[in-house]
C-alpha cells in the first residue's frame, strides 16, 4: 500500500534538560551527557502525565499556527501506574494522605482531556507499544490523515511511571544498566537508562500544508509496523520481524534502504538488542551508512523515545548535518563488520536529506519511519476512503462470575446477575487482566479457519494493583500491561500492528475501529480486537465515585475475531454479524448484569449486540468521561 506524504509542521517536547526541540538539538551538537549529568528524570509535579500531555500539545500546535478543520490526537502513553495512582491507591487500602481520584484513570483520561481542552472534533485516545510506541502514534495519526477523518492530527508521547516500579520491572529482566551509563553500540555497554519525557509533533496531508502556506519542517514518506509474533521469546528482539518493518517502510515509499545515508538507530545500549538492530540493518543497507542515537544523550524515554529520535532528525535534516553519537570511540565490532560509521563528530550531510528511524519495543512491536526534508516537487493527490464490510467470525466472552460466552448469553437473555468475577489464574505470574484476556481470545479464534497474518489490539486501563511482592522476570512481564496484547502475539503467532490502547469507557470501540481499519488497508486477514477490565475492585470504585458519580465496577474481558467479509464466506467461517451503517435501537444497560467494567464496557455493550438475535440494526453508543460519543452499529448475520 502506497503513502501520501505527510508534513510536520509543528514540534514540542519536554526532556530532562531539553525544554524545548531546540534545546534538544544543541544538546546533541554540543555532544552533552545528560544522563552523566543526572538529568533522567523531569522536576516532581502532581500528575504529571496530564500536565505534560496538555503543555506539549499546546505548545506543538501554538509552533504550527493557528490551525482549522477537524483536529485529532493519537498519544503514547506508558500504561503502568504513575506516582500518583501508586499514591491514590495506598490511600484507599492503607488510609493514607489524600490523593486525586483522577490518577486512576491516567492510562486514557489524558489524551481525553487534550482533545476536550483543544477543541479536536476528530478525538482522541492513548496507546502503549512499548519502546516503539512514539512510531507507532506516528502511523496511526497518518492513517486518519490519509482516510480523510482529519485535517490536521496531533501525535505525541509521555513517558512516565512509578519509579520504583520501573526500576523493579526493567530490572527483574536485566535490561539497566549496573553503572547507570547509557552507551548505544558501545563495546562496553551494559544496558540501558530509562528516563521521562514528552514530546508531540502536528501533521497534515502535505498537499493541504502546501495548500495553505505552513512551514514544512520534514515530510513523512513511510511508517512500516509490524509485531514479531512467536520469534524466540516474548521478550526476545526478532531480526526478521524488525527486517520485516523496515522492508515495509520503503516498500510503501516507492523507495530503496540504498536511498538513505542516515539512520537514528533505536539503540538504547542493551548489548544484546543493538547487536540484532545492526544485523538487521546490515540485511537490507549497504556499507557507509551512517549511524547514531539519541540515548546516548537522554538515556531512553521509552514510550518517547521515538520523538526525541524525530525530533533530533528533523533538525539534523535542516542544517545538512550528520550528528555525533556519544561513546562513539570504541564500538562493538559489528559496526565495523557492517561498514557502517558511527560518527563521534558532527559530520556535513552527504547523499539525499532523508534518514531511517527505528523504534522496537519490549515485547514485539516493531517500526521504521522515514523522514525526508521538504524540496518544491508534484505531490501525490490522497487515496480514497477504505470501504468493506468486516465480520465477526469469533467471540470470547468472560464477564462477571461466568467463564464463556455461554454464560454470558444467559445471563442476558434470563437478565442474571453475574458478579464479581474472582477470576484465579492459572499462572501465579499472570495478574488476572492477562490470564482472563488470553481465555477469551482462546475462546474467540476456535473454530476460525486459518489466517495468513494477524494482529491484536487490546483496549483497558493499566491494573491498580498487584505489584507487591513481585519477583523475577515472569512475575513482571505478568504485570506489564501492553503485553496483554503482546501475550496474544506470541501465543498466536500474530505478527500484524498489534498494541493495547486506552480511551477510558470507550477503549473496546476505538480498538475495534482500529482493527476495521486495518483489515481494510489490508495491513491484516484476521484481527483480534479486545477490551479488559477488572474494575470490581476497592481502588477503582473509591475513584469512580468521586470522578464518575459510580457505585459499582465490573469485571469483564471480551474478544472478537474480525475478518473482511469476503474473506469469511470465502473460508467458510461462522459469520456471527457484520459491522454495518444505519440507525439501530441501543443496547440496554448491563450494569445491572455486571456492574461497571469501565474499559471493557464498550466492547461488551458490542458483544451483547451480537448475540442479541435480532434483526434489525443495534446501534451501541459509549460516552466516555470527557464526553465525547463513540458509536458502532452491529448488523445481524
Amino acid at each position: 500500500m502506497s503513502f501520501g506524504p505527510i508534513a510536520i509542521i509543528g514540534m514540542s517536547c519536554r526532556f530532562p534538560g531539553c525544554p524545548s526541540p531546540e534545546a534538544l538539538w544543541a544538546n546533541v551538537l554540543d555532544r552533552r551527557d545528560l544522563v552523566a549529568e543526572g538529568l533522567t528524570r523531569l522536576p516532581c509535579e502532581d500528575d504529571p502525565v496530564f500536565a505534560w500531555a496538555l503543555e506539549g500539545a499546546r505548545e506543538a500546535v501554538s509552533r504550527a499556527g493557528p490551525r482549522l478543520g477537524r483536529g485529532g490526537l493519537v498519544m503514547g502513553n506508558m500504561f503502568l501506574p504513575t506516582r500518583e495512582l501508586v499514591r491514590w491507591a495506598e490511600h484507599v487500602r492503607r488510609d493514607g494522605p489524600a490523593a486525586d481520584p483522577r490518577s486512576r484513570f491516567s492510562t486514557g483520561l489524558p489524551a481525553l482531556e487534550v482533545a476536550r481542552a483543544l477543541g479536536l472534533e476528530a478525538g482522541g485516545f492513548a496507546l502503549d507499544a512499548a519502546c516503539a510506541t512514539s512510531l507507532y502514534a506516528l502511523k496511526l495519526a497518518c492513517d486518519r490523515l490519509h482516510d480523510g477523518e482529519a485535517d490536521w492530527m496531533l501525535a505525541g508521547a509521555v513517558s512516565h511511571a512509578d519509579a520504583t516500579i520501573l526500576d523493579r520491572s526493567l530490572g527483574s529482566v536485566g535490561v539497566l544498566s549496573p553503572t547507570n551509563r547509557s552507551r548505544p553500540f558501545h563495546s562496553e555497554a551494559d544496558g540501558m537508562v530509562w528516563s521521562e519525557g514528552a514530546a508531540f509533533v502536528v501533521l497534515r496531508r502535505l498537499d493541504a500544508a502546501l495548500a495553505d502556506g505552513d512551514e514544512i519542517l520534514a515530510v513523512i514518506r513511510g511508517i512500516g509496523v509490524n509485531n514479531s509474533g512467536q520469534a524466540r521469546g516474548l521478550l526476545a528482539p526478532s531480526e526478521r520481524a524488525q527486517v520485516e518493518a523496515m522492508r515495509s517502510a520503503y516498500d510503501m515509499a516507492g523507495l530503496a534502504p540504498a536511498d538513505v545515508p542516515l539512520v537514528e538507530c533505536h539503540a538504547t545500549g542493551n548489548p544484546l538488542g543493538d547487536l540484532i538492530e545492526l544485523r538487521a540493518l546490515k540485511r537490507l543497507f549497504p556499507p557507509g551508512l551512517a549511524i547514531g542515537s539519541v540515548r546516548s544523550n537522554l538515556g531512553h524515554p521509552i514510550t518517547a523515545s521515538g520523538f526525541a529520535s524525530l525530533i533530533k532528525v528533523v533538525f539534523a535534516l535542516r542544517d545538512g548535518v550528520f550528528p555525533p553519537t556519544l561513546h562513539a570511540e570504541a564500538p562493538v565490532r559489528e559496526v565495523g563488520r557492517c561498514g557502517y560509521r558511527l560518527l563521534g563528530r558532527q559530520e556535513p550531510w552527504q547523499g539525499p536529506r532523508r534518514a531511517g528511524i527505528n523504534s522496537f519495543g519490549f515485547g514485539g512491536n516493531n517500526a521504521h519511519m522515514i523522514v525526508e526534508a521538504w524540496t518544491p516537487r508534484p505531490v501525490h493527490a490522497p487515496g480514497a476512503a477504505l470501504e468493506g464490510e468486516i465480520a465477526v467470525v469469533g467471540l470470547g466472552v468472560l464477564a462477571g462470575e461466568g467463564r464463556s460466552t455461554a454464560d454470558f448469553a444467559t445471563a442476558l437473555a434470563a437478565g442474571l446477575r453475574l458478579g464479581r468475577s474472582g477470576y484465579v489464574s492459572d499462572d501465579p505470574d499472570l495478574l488476572p487482566q492477562q490470564a482472563m484476556m488470553l481465555a477469551a481470545a482462546r475462546e474467540a479464534l476456535e473454530g476460525v479457519a486459518p489466517w495468513q497474518r494477524a494482529g491484536a489490539l487490546v483496549g483497558l486501563q493499566c491494573d491498580a494493583g498487584g505489584w507487591d511482592g513481585a519477583a523475577g522476570a515472569a512475575a513482571y512481564t505478568g504485570r506489564l500491561t501492553n503485553l496483554v496484547a503482546n501475550r496474544l502475539n506470541h501465543v498466536f503467532d500474530l505478527r500484524a500492528p498489534s498494541f493495547t490502547l486506552a480511551a477510558e469507557e470507550a477503549s473496546g470501540l476505538v480498538g475495534l475501529a482500529l482493527a476495521m481499519r486495518a483489515l481494510r488497508a489490508g495491513e491484516a486477514d484476521l484481527m483480534l480486537v479486545g477490551a479488559v477490565d477488572l474494575a470490581a475492585e476497592p481502588v477503582h470504585e473509591a475513584a469512580a465515585r468521586q470522578v464518575l458519580g459510580r457505585e459499582r465496577g465490573g469485571d469483564a474481558a471480551v474478544a472478537m475475531a474480525l475478518k473482511r467479509l469476503p474473506d469469511a464466506l470465502a473460508a467458510g467461517d461462522r459469520v456471527l454479524a457484520v459491522f454495518g451503517q444505519g440507525p439501530g435501537a441501543c443496547q440496554a444497560d448491563l450494569a445491572p448484569l455486571v456492574g461497571f467494567p469501565h474499559a471493557a464496557i464498550g466492547l461488551l455493550a458490542v458483544a451483547a449486540a451480537v448475540l442479541a438475535g435480532r434483526v434489525e440494526p443495534i446501534q451501541v453508543e459509549v460516552v466516555a468521561m470527557t464526553g465525547a460519543i463513540y458509536r458502532v452499529t452491529v448488523t445481524p448475520s
